[in-house]
């Protein structure tokens, strides 16, 4: 099966609340899940921090795989730079 973006996608990077996953890892009897269908993970990662009884979980494995890599995420330093033009744009 392809793995490039499903054309039914509205992101190409998904929301901060997603959980990038590998579609392969989702199938079910060889069949794999549409972009709207519920499907099930299990998730295995480090509690980053605890705040007000509610842990945050750093995933580090996603149903036994190591956690893809997300598209489209812009480094620290990247977001330093296009701060930089955007600033030097709005002096000059």
């Amino acid at each position: 099966m392809d793995s490039s973006i499903d054309s039914d996608s509205s992101s190409d990077s998904g929301t901060e609340s997603d959980l990038p996953v590998t579609l392969d890892s989702l199938g079910v009897d060889g069949t794999l899940p549409k972009a709207g269908d519920a499907v099930e993970v299990k998730v295995k990662g480090t509690i980053s921090k605890i705040v007000n009884g509610t842990a945050f979980v750093s995933p580090e494995t996603v149903n036994g795989q190591p956690m893809p890599e997300s598209p489209n995420e812009p480094t620290d330093d990247e977001l330093m730079t296009a701060a930089g033009k955007m600033d030097a744009g709005m002096m000059g």
